[in-house]
């Protein structure tokens, strides 16, 4: 599994441009992810066999971080990193789900009140 996360990692820095703090944030979101996805399916499902992920564990993953008490912006991190890990994929000529189809809670609205 690591070697993936480090394929992943590089990619990101590499190819995407991203910080070292978020692509440290995405490996820790896959780490995460990747436990889940082998409790849920009893050692069938990993990060290792992307192909076999589908929407319905990304989808139970948020319900599971949302559980655990995690803020709807901590949540939504959560699936970008799984939604960039599927691009990241995909780029590397791997059959995976459709990551467009991953939805993301709406955030609500700060209210801003102003001082009279």
């Amino acid at each position: 599994m690591y070697m993936i996360v480090r394929e992943f990692s590089l990619w990101l820095r590499g190819n995407k441009g991203y910080s070292r703090s978020t692509v440290d944030n995405y490996c820790r979101t896959l780490l995460a992810f990747d436990e889940f996805l082998k409790i849920q399916t009893k050692g069938e499902g990993s990060i290792n066999l992307p192909h076999t992920i589908r929407l319905i564990d990304v989808d139970d993953f948020a319900t599971y971080l949302d559980k655990k008490g995690k803020s709807i912006k901590t949540v939504n991190n959560y699936l970008y990193g799984v939604k960039s890990f599927l691009k990241f994929c995909k780029h590397k000529g791997l059959y995976v789900m459709d990551y467009e189809l991953i939805s993301f809670a709406r955030e609500p609205e700060n209210k801003i009140t102003a001082l009279d």
